[in-house]
């Protein structure tokens, strides 16, 4: 039976895995991962010893914690990167849309 450290190192090792993906803006992959990691938490957190595991994991759970904030960070600027990426073809469509409208208002004429 695996004990707490053992779910809690299990969970910091994808946790790294998970920040690698963000970094590489693989999504689905680290949604995976995400998944997984998370029944392994609850694996940590419903164990029997947890109460008196505690202090022994929490220096991994701290580390688990800068990871999911730097991941976090990872996907805040990838989501910016697509936000103005999109304000940028929307502004192209627009200025396409207008050069078409008027090139069809001159062959009227």
């Amino acid at each position: 039976m695996f004990e707490p450290e053992d779910y809690a190192q299990e969970a910091l090792d994808i946790s790294e895995t998970m920040l690698i993906q963000a970094e590489q803006q693989q999504w689905q992959e680290l949604t995976q991962l995400e998944t997984k990691r998370s029944g392994i938490l609850e694996k940590l957190f419903q164990h029997p010893s947890m109460p008196q595991s505690l202090a022994r994991v929490a220096s991994l759970l701290r580390q688990i914690i800068e990871l999911d904030q730097m991941t976090i960070a990872c996907g805040n600027d990838a989501r910016s990167a697509l936000k103005t990426e999109l304000q940028l073809l929307t502004q192209g469509k627009r200025a396409v849309d207008a050069y078409l409208g008027e090139t069809v208002s001159l062959q009227k004429f």
